[in-house]
């Protein structure tokens, strides 16, 4: 009997270690940054009840700021900015990308806030767009943009102040401040210059 019970122990654990070795997700790859700006503008947000935004021009840093996600119009208008700078920049109506911090953890209430963060910016980029579906939208994990600008994951407030004070040349708020450590990430991240210039498909052979 205890034979009988440990082999079905046995063969109980291995069940579960197969059905965990189906399940687990492969790590996604990360493409490496490109060297010369991404020929683009890049709207960065940093999800919040108050989002921080910043935008960037070809690599430059243009204008950042704090906005209120219940106030629509505000973002559409922040939007229609990005917009404007597209055209005076002679770029093509499709190089313009929306990057938003992705959630990373907390609470329920926490993770219920960021997503109403995420959602308030989609509906007020398709409809300044006047579209029904997001595109050109890419999410991005904050230990994604700190471990490219600062070489560590976790959050270092002061490291991102000095650096939106550099290119803001002025004091910024922690959620103004992330959005621009996100959108000069954006800048240069291979993420970005994929999504914008995909690789040709390949012809199949008659």
């Amino acid at each position: 009997m205890r034979r009988g019970s440990n082999a079905k122990r046995v063969a109980t654990s291995l069940d579960k270690w197969k059905r965990r070795v189906k399940t687990k997700r492969k790590p996604k790859l990360r493409l490496a940054p490109v060297l010369a700006p991404n020929e683009c503008v890049v709207l960065a947000v940093d999800t919040a009840k108050n989002s921080g935004w910043a935008l960037y021009v070809r690599g430059k840093y243009h204008s950042s700021g704090e906005v209120g996600i219940m106030n629509h119009g505000a973002l559409v208008g922040l939007v229609c900015i990005g917009a404007g700078e597209v055209m005076d920049a002679g770029l093509r109506s499709d190089k313009y990308v929306l990057v938003l911090e992705r959630p990373w953890g907390g609470g329920n209430h926490q993770i219920e806030g960021l997503g109403a963060a995420r959602h308030a910016w989609l509906s007020a980029w398709c409809d300044a767009h006047a579209t029904k579906t997001p595109r050109r939208v890419l999410r991005v994990y904050p230990a994604t943009w700190r471990a490219r600008l600062f070489g560590r994951t976790k959050q270092t407030t002061g490291s991102e102040s000095s650096f939106a004070l550099v290119h803001k040349r002025s004091a910024a708020g922690s959620d103004e401040a992330a959005a621009i450590c996100i959108g000069a990430w954006a800048s240069h991240a291979g993420e970005v210059a994929a999504a914008l210039f995909p690789a040709p498909k390949k012809v199949k052979a008659a």
